[in-house]
Protein backbone atom coordinates (compact mmCIF):
# COMPACT_ATOMS: atom_id res chain seq x y z
CA UNK A 1 0.00 0.00 0.00
CA UNK A 2 2.41 2.49 0.80
CA UNK A 3 4.18 2.55 -2.96
CA UNK A 4 0.78 2.95 -4.29
CA UNK A 5 -0.07 5.86 -1.76
CA UNK A 6 3.29 7.78 -3.08
CA UNK A 7 2.57 6.76 -6.46
CA UNK A 8 5.65 4.86 -6.81
CA UNK A 9 5.58 3.53 -10.36
CA UNK A 10 9.07 1.21 -10.26
CA UNK A 11 10.85 -0.39 -7.22
CA UNK A 12 14.29 -1.71 -8.06
CA UNK A 13 15.85 -4.65 -5.98
CA UNK A 14 18.54 -7.42 -5.85
CA UNK A 15 19.35 -10.03 -3.51
CA UNK A 16 17.39 -12.99 -5.33
CA UNK A 17 20.31 -13.84 -8.36
CA UNK A 18 17.70 -14.42 -11.14
CA UNK A 19 16.14 -11.32 -13.20
CA UNK A 20 12.41 -11.19 -12.23
CA UNK A 21 9.55 -8.37 -12.75
CA UNK A 22 6.03 -8.03 -11.65
CA UNK A 23 2.96 -5.83 -11.69
CA UNK A 24 1.49 -5.55 -8.62
CA UNK A 25 -1.29 -2.70 -8.17
CA UNK A 26 0.14 -1.01 -11.36
CA UNK A 27 3.92 -0.65 -9.88
CA UNK A 28 6.80 -2.74 -11.70
CA UNK A 29 8.88 -4.43 -9.61
CA UNK A 30 12.06 -5.63 -10.57
CA UNK A 31 14.70 -8.13 -9.03
CA UNK A 32 17.96 -7.86 -11.00
CA UNK A 33 20.24 -9.54 -9.18
CA UNK A 34 22.62 -10.70 -12.06
CA UNK A 35 25.41 -9.52 -11.87
CA UNK A 36 27.86 -11.99 -11.25
CA UNK A 37 27.10 -14.40 -8.06
CA UNK A 38 26.01 -17.84 -8.58
CA UNK A 39 22.47 -17.61 -10.14
CA UNK A 40 19.43 -19.48 -8.35
CA UNK A 41 16.31 -20.34 -9.96
CA UNK A 42 12.78 -18.19 -9.62
CA UNK A 43 10.05 -19.73 -8.70
CA UNK A 44 7.90 -20.44 -11.73
CA UNK A 45 3.87 -19.51 -11.38
CA UNK A 46 4.41 -16.77 -9.11
CA UNK A 47 1.46 -14.55 -9.18
CA UNK A 48 1.94 -10.99 -10.77
CA UNK A 49 5.39 -12.27 -12.40
CA UNK A 50 5.40 -10.33 -16.02
CA UNK A 51 8.83 -12.26 -17.02
CA UNK A 52 11.82 -14.04 -15.53
CA UNK A 53 14.57 -14.80 -16.00
CA UNK A 54 17.89 -17.19 -15.27
CA UNK A 55 20.86 -15.88 -16.84
CA UNK A 56 23.67 -13.04 -16.53
CA UNK A 57 22.59 -9.83 -17.99
CA UNK A 58 21.98 -5.96 -16.71
CA UNK A 59 19.14 -3.52 -17.03
CA UNK A 60 18.78 -0.52 -19.45
CA UNK A 61 16.57 2.41 -18.79
CA UNK A 62 16.04 5.21 -21.03
CA UNK A 63 13.63 8.38 -20.70
CA UNK A 64 12.06 10.66 -22.39
CA UNK A 65 9.55 12.95 -21.15
CA UNK A 66 7.15 11.30 -19.52
CA UNK A 67 7.91 7.88 -20.71
CA UNK A 68 10.52 5.44 -19.14
CA UNK A 69 11.37 2.41 -21.38
CA UNK A 70 12.82 -0.32 -19.20
CA UNK A 71 15.51 -3.14 -20.65
CA UNK A 72 17.04 -6.54 -19.58
CA UNK A 73 19.87 -7.25 -21.71
CA UNK A 74 21.42 -10.59 -21.52
CA UNK A 75 25.40 -11.33 -21.76
CA UNK A 76 25.08 -12.05 -25.38
CA UNK A 77 23.26 -8.48 -26.05
CA UNK A 78 19.84 -9.63 -26.36
CA UNK A 79 17.01 -8.15 -25.40
CA UNK A 80 14.85 -10.63 -23.22
CA UNK A 81 12.13 -7.86 -21.92
CA UNK A 82 11.41 -4.61 -22.29
CA UNK A 83 8.50 -2.67 -20.40
CA UNK A 84 7.16 1.10 -20.87
CA UNK A 85 6.02 2.93 -17.65
CA UNK A 86 4.17 6.56 -18.63
CA UNK A 87 3.05 9.43 -16.45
Amino acid sequence: PLFEQYKVAMVLAGHNHYYARAAVNGVQHLTIGTGGASLSTPVSGQPNIAKYYKGYGYARFAINGSTLTGSFINTSGSTIDSFTITR
